[in-house]
């Protein structure tokens, strides 16, 4: 099975793609290999095509997903994206800061402001993935890991701050 999603879906080695022969070239190989397509078959055969038909959907959500195929891009080129904190100080203080405003608005059960709080941290993630692109065009590993590092604290970061305000929202009074 190969293990190269830029050559199984018959794209050229590089981070910007071209998503409509991804999804295309997708949809194609699911027709061939999906076991539901290959009734047919042997039970054999039928494993050998559910574990493609895996691989095929790995692949997929990793090159559509631009976040994903960065961390992706950087570990066939031989980038190892160390599980080690980046320590840059200004990034540690918006972190910081981040930490402080959410506490504060937990602690007031704001929802108005805990939902603005979240539109600023989609708007720093994206701005990251948009660094992060750039970073990867130029070959600029280091400053492509920091991004990752920096775009997987903002999500992890988010999801918490949703988890809140989810469990806000169905919290009796």
């Amino acid at each position: 099975m190969n293990k190269n999603y830029f050559v199984m879906f018959n794209l050229k080695k590089k981070f910007n793609i071209n998503k409509k022969k991804l999804t295309k070239n997708f949809y194609s190989l699911q027709k061939k290999f999906h076991p539901d397509m290959n009734v047919l078959k042997s039970n054999k055969i039928k494993n050998k095509f559910l574990k493609k038909s895996i691989q095929i959907n790995q692949g997929y959500k990793i090159l559509k997903n631009s976040f994903k195929r960065a961390k992706y891009f950087l570990k066939i080129n031989n980038i190892k994206i160390s599980k080690k904190c980046f320590f840059e100080q200004s990034f540690l203080m918006k972190q910081i800061k981040l930490h402080k405003k959410f506490n504060v608005l937990r602690k007031l059960k704001n929802k108005k402001k805990i939902k603005k709080l979240i539109k600023k941290i989609k708007i720093l993630i994206n701005n990251y993935k948009k660094k992060l692109t750039y970073h990867i065009f130029k070959k600029n590993w280091k400053s492509c890991k920091l991004k990752i590092f920096k775009i997987s604290f903002l999500k992890k970061f988010k999801k918490n701050v949703e988890k809140f305000i989810f469990n806000l929202s169905f919290k009796k009074n």
